[in-house]
């Protein structure tokens, strides 16, 4: 972080931080399932097992934000930047996974569920890059904070703040951004 005084109230600065966000959904779904019966064998029923299949994608980049604080009085301050990130890495994963470990088939046989690729209740489907991702981001970051002093030259300053994207994360999704509410701690030094 690196901050230069305007005035006795405005300060320019910049600062490099390392950022991961990441989004999680969740939704439950019924599908027809064909299961063979212990009792009778070489019958089979179509029945619906409830799953629920999780997304998660996750973002680091590395970000470059030159900023303009202000500080109405004391050490607390409000502020406004640009906020260019350069992506790093990221992760598409989609999990399947039973909502229920047995079924009750027609004939009044209890079944017990799991995914006949793995033996477990539990399937990962995808886990790989996300499709088309942009490598550069833009977003504009709106902080407030408060310079603690620890000594004559170090200060500790908590933040809050809220990132607002201007780029979708990939050209193959419509307008796909995420907006981040972050808790931020900076050590400053003057030299």
């Amino acid at each position: 972080m690196w901050e230069k005084f305007l005035s006795e109230k405005l300060v320019v600065g910049a600062r490099v931080t390392l950022e991961n966000r990441s989004v999680r959904a969740a939704f439950r779904e019924y599908e027809t399932v064909s299961l063979s019966a212990l009792n009778s064998p070489g019958t089979r029923f179509d029945v619906p097992i409830l799953f629920r299949h999780i997304g998660e994608a996750n973002f680091t980049a590395l970000a470059v934000t030159p900023y303009i604080s202000w500080y109405p009085g004391g050490r607390f301050f409000l502020s406004a930047g640009l906020q260019p990130h350069f992506l790093i890495s990221n992760n598409l994963r989609h999990t399947k996974e039973l909502v229920n470990e047995s079924a009750l088939l027609p004939n009044g046989e209890l079944a017990l569920l799991q995914f006949a690729e793995n033996g477990s209740s539990s399937l990962l489907i995808q886990d790989s890059e996300f499709p088309q991702t942009s490598s550069f981001q833009f977003a504009m970051t709106l902080s407030s904070g408060y310079d603690i002093r620890l000594s004559r030259s170090i200060y500790v300053t908590p933040m809050v703040q809220y990132v607002i994207p201007f780029t979708s994360i990939s050209p193959a999704t419509d307008n796909f951004r995420i907006s981040a509410l972050q808790l931020l701690l900076a050590v400053k030094t003057v030299f």
